[in-house]
């Protein structure tokens, strides 16, 4: 089971990286009419994905290719998953705004990273400062 979380984990870095270059470009090109509702909130939705990507980039080449780094990958998990969140509170708040395959790929890489993350649960709870002996 370790092993297909590993595998599963390395995919979604590949699709995090192709995805999230597809949602900047998509973005930069329909920007002022698809995020108008979004307000002052509107120039975040560009700068988001170049984070990601840089994020992302930056953990494969100090944690990802030593398959360790559990505990960032838990935390970048999260940082995945609260977008997906709140969309689908905005959603039911304001109506549909986002594209659901952005929601499918934020919530998939989320998850992956969460279960890679959680292989090396013991670490994980020493990181947040509980003791696990």
């Amino acid at each position: 089971m370790n092993g297909l979380i590993i595998i599963n984990c390395k995919l979604s870095i590949f699709v995090i990286l192709v995805g999230c270059l597809f949602i900047f470009v998509n973005t930069s090109n329909t920007f002022s009419e698809s995020f108008s509702h979004l307000g002052a909130y509107r120039n975040q939705t560009l700068i988001w994905p170049i984070i990601v990507i840089f994020l992302t980039i930056l953990l494969l080449s100090l944690y990802y290719k030593n398959e360790s780094g559990q505990v960032p990958s838990f935390m970048m998990g999260f940082m995945y998953l609260i977008p997906a969140l709140s969309a689908s509170i905005s959603e039911a708040i304001n109506g549909v705004f986002f594209n659901r395959y952005e929601e499918v790929f934020l919530n998939y890489i989320g998850v992956s990273h969460i279960l890679y993350g959680l292989q090396h649960w013991r670490e994980i709870l020493g990181a947040l400062g509980k003791d696990v002996s």
